[in-house]
């Protein structure tokens, strides 16, 4: 018999009333009371999390609903492909700072302030 594996379900919520609104749903979808956290992130953030067995996630999913923040958020077709793109070009530019380095190629203001080339001894 094979074990089924976890998964972390989890919103965010602007207040301590929308965080206890989506544990509320949560709890009317099933879910035990006690499995549902919630933890302030930042001054204007709450993160609702539960551990959910993989065949549970959609439900839970369903229940939460596609918010974040009380933001519909939107599906954003493409976005890998960007965030590859992104990456790629990041990972090339530091090809290439890295090969001018080497050179000591790069333009004074790209260096820091330990990176300046050793002056040439006084001549007496």
């Amino acid at each position: 018999m094979a074990r089924e594996g976890l998964a972390l379900v989890s919103a965010g919520a602007e207040t301590l009333e929308e965080a206890h609104e989506i544990a509320g749903r949560l709890t009317q979808a099933g879910f035990a009371r006690n499995g549902i956290r919630i933890v302030r992130r930042a001054e204007d953030l709450f993160e609702v999390s539960l551990r959910v067995r993989e065949r549970s996630r959609a439900k839970a999913e369903r229940a939460i609903g596609n918010r974040f923040g009380g933001v519909e958020l939107p599906a954003v077709p493409g976005t890998r492909a960007a965030l590859a793109l992104g990456l790629g070009v990041a990972l090339l530019g530091a090809g290439i700072y890295a090969a001018l380095a080497a050179r000591k190629m790069v333009p004074r203001y790209l260096r820091g302030a330990g990176q300046e080339p050793a002056a040439a001894p006084p001549e007496e």
